[in-house]
């Protein structure tokens, strides 16, 4: 990106939100920063928002600029020539991306046929994106169209979006490798995982289809073997091998006896889900929590959630803190999305925690922590807070370092502005302050025996926490595969520096609730093919045997999502899957509720082995643009060692539901009524 001085908008100011797509308006006086202007369009950074935003040319006034001039369109009246169309769609950009649509290799096929008003040609044109959870498509798709309609000769155009096959780096031309600096590098080929660790360089899509073999590529195996003929393939239909695989869920006490016996001595288990506002995914997940915790005892349940609010919760659980009630203790959770944390499954099992805690010793009650980094200002006041207590005058010297950030107001203006070079950052601030903490560990622990030592476990833990947010917020606005790999790291370490400490007391065993797309292997998805980590494949390649990822799916329901970052929570319905997803051979196979165990050499792991598409919904669910934004490929065998499958779901509920959520779902057949 070409990063320039920020700049103030003069007036109010329609932009897109990429990679969302969702159209807003930018308020006079927002601080921006444009990063790439090109193909009629400026890309801009905008304090205190996250992501990047596409401004049109034609509001350059508002940045204080000329207005953009779109790439001239050949002169009227000329005879049609299927090169200008191609000229045209040079001119569009992937507003993150200094390169064309077509030297990026989005064009898959570009067909000219007679329309069927006589006046000219129609042009169908097929095009893809670079990621397919991007809700910039349609305004791409759009913006192609718009610039083919000024080629003489034509008549219509229609630019389709499609997924198949997948894009990858090979598509780029020579002329924007160059362009993006990968000029003699070859691209590197898509690696499947196997459950402990194992590469192959089978391509997406390579594996044979057929249900006979195992389908594993021979080529790690050492020596050389007689080609043996391979077994006849069989002729049931995949939702039929799901089906005869499948553990149905009955709902009784004993329905997840089987997945405990697949957890087997795994110390570390990462319980998934497909969505941030299901039901049947928090109460699953408390369910099997609460059996592992009673039968395998586990004392720890790690969070997709801030260190800092989910520790009030931990204090709670084992009798520490001044709230009364389970509800009292959620009263952290005030950041969107709130309901992730602030609903009626987690109240419930918080107060079953509390209850299983009371009769045992501090050393044998489980404790519940947070491993996101998101609480920067929160961790700043709980580090001063704790040593306003123990060490008032490193509390006076902790201040004056963390004043570094007042000027900026919130995180993402800092990230902002210390990211671009426009100001010094904080960095040897925060670094020196968690120095300085670990410094005194001994001094501070010892003044209260074992609580002292939880009270500076969590209050160096925050230390950490703002040194990798200060960094987070940094590469944020460059980077977001960076910045996403940043945040997961920071999660797996916290995971490690946690079972670390209990290990002080005894073995560490843990549970993990997060996402899937923290939890399930990045390295069997494509978004590792882009370079993305996630907790999961690092706690696999550092603790092997040791740990078991469950992933949680659904296909169809409702949801409780938001329509965009900082919004209202609503209750949504969730569209069916899409063909060619793992949640539709699902429900293919029949079953309401149902297990499968994955590390099985059987057939149903073996269909799971190619590449699928799978949902994912954040705290922001957009099905207007479902396919765009909330599915990837995956190797579902690879990605989870288990999954389990809930073919109907309802949103979970908020304690505090908003007029949006409590609203009628609309009809199946809305807005068409068909």
């Amino acid at each position: 990106m070409n990063q320039e001085a920020s700049t103030t908008l003069s007036r109010d100011v329609k932009a897109v939100r990429i990679p969302s797509g969702e159209q807003i308006i930018l308020p006079a006086s927002s601080s921006v920063v444009v990063t790439q202007a090109l193909g009629g369009s400026f890309t801009v950074l905008v304090a205190h928002q996250p992501g990047l935003f596409r401004i049109d040319g034609t509001d350059a006034d508002a940045l204080g600029r000329e207005p953009l001039e779109r790439e001239a369109a050949p002169s009227e009246g000329g005879a049609f020539d299927i090169e200008q169309v191609w000229a045209q769609l040079r001119n569009c950009y992937d507003p993150e991306i200094p390169v064309n649509i077509v030297d990026l290799g989005l064009i898959y096929s570009l067909e000219a046929t007679e329309d069927e008003s006589g006046k000219g040609k129609r042009i169908s044109v097929k095009m893809t994106l670079t990621a397919p959870g991007c809700g910039m498509g349609p305004t791409l798709a759009a913006d192609a169209e718009q610039r083919i309609l000024t080629v003489p000769g034509v008549a219509s155009a229609n630019v389709e979006l499609v997924w198949d096959p997948q894009w990858t780096p090979d598509r780029i031309s020579p002329e924007g490798r160059e362009k993006l600096g990968i000029v003699g590098r070859r691209c590197r080929p898509v690696f499947g995982i196997s459950k402990r660790g194992r590469e192959t360089t089978e391509p997406w899509g390579g594996r044979d289809r057929t249900r006979g073999g195992s389908g594993r590529p021979e080529s790690g195996l050492e020596g050389s073997k007689p080609a043996m003929p391979a077994p006849a393939a069989t002729t049931l239909a995949p939702a039929e091998i799901i089906r005869e695989s499948a553990v149905p869920l009955a709902g009784t006490a004993g329905s997840f006896d089987p997945l405990l016996e697949w957890i087997g001595d795994a110390s570390v288990v990462l319980l998934g889900e497909a969505s941030h506002g299901t039901h049947e995914f928090y109460k699953a997940r408390a369910e099997i929590t609460k059996r592992l915790i009673l039968e395998r005892g586990f004392t720890a349940v790690a969070v997709e959630a801030d260190w800092p609010d989910a520790y009030r919760v931990n204090r709670f659980v084992r009798g520490e803190s001044d709230d009364d009630e389970a509800v009292d203790a959620l009263a952290d959770f005030q950041r969107f999305p709130a309901w992730m944390w602030r609903n009626a499954d987690v109240l419930d099992f918080i107060g079953w925690l509390r209850t299983h805690n009371e009769p045992r010793s501090y050393v044998a009650q489980a404790g519940f922590y947070g491993l996101d980094l998101y609480s920067l200002q929160a961790s700043i006041e709980a580090v001063l807070a704790y040593l306003d207590r123990v060490d008032p005058e490193a509390a006076l010297h902790a201040r004056e370092r963390y004043a570094c950030f007042e000027q900026f107001g919130a995180p993402a203006s800092y990230g902002m502005t210390a990211g671009f070079g426009l100001s010094q950052s904080c960095e040897n601030e925060v670094v020196g302050q968690l120095v300085e903490m670990r410094r005194n560990a001994s001094e501070y622990v010892a003044r209260r025996g074992i609580r002292g030592e939880d009270d500076y476990f969590f209050a160096v833990e925050n230390a950490r926490l703002i040194r990798n947010a200060e960094q987070y917020y940094r590469s944020m606005f460059r980077d977001r595969t960076s910045s996403w790999n940043l945040r997961d790291r920071h999660m797996a370490e916290t995971l490690d520096v946690l079972m670390e400490h209990l290990r002080q007391r005894q073995k560490p065993k843990v549970v993990v609730w997060a996402h899937n797309s923290h939890l399930g292997d990045a390295r069997a998805t494509e978004m590792g093919e882009l370079g993305e980590l996630n907790v999961g494949q690092l706690m696999r390649e550092r603790h092997a045997a040791d740990v078991r990822i469950i992933g949680l799916t659904t296909y169809s329901g409702s949801v409780t999502a938001a329509s965009g970052w900082d919004r209202p929570a609503e209750r949504k319905r969730v569209q069916p899957a899409l063909p060619g997803s793992v949640e539709a051979l699902f429900h293919q196979a029949g079953l309401p509720r149902f297990m499968l165990n994955l590390q099985e050499d059987d057939e149903a792991a073996d269909l799971l082995r190619d590449p699928l598409l799978e949902r994912a919904i954040g705290v922001v669910y957009q099905p207007e643009t479902e396919r765009e934004s909330h599915y990837f490929h995956a190797r579902i065998a690879e990605q989870f060692d288990a999954v389990i499958h809930f073919d109907e779901t309802r949103a979970v509920e908020p304690l505090e539901r908003t007029p949006r959520w409590h609203g009628d779902e609309p009809a199946e057949t809305f807005p068409s009524g068909i």
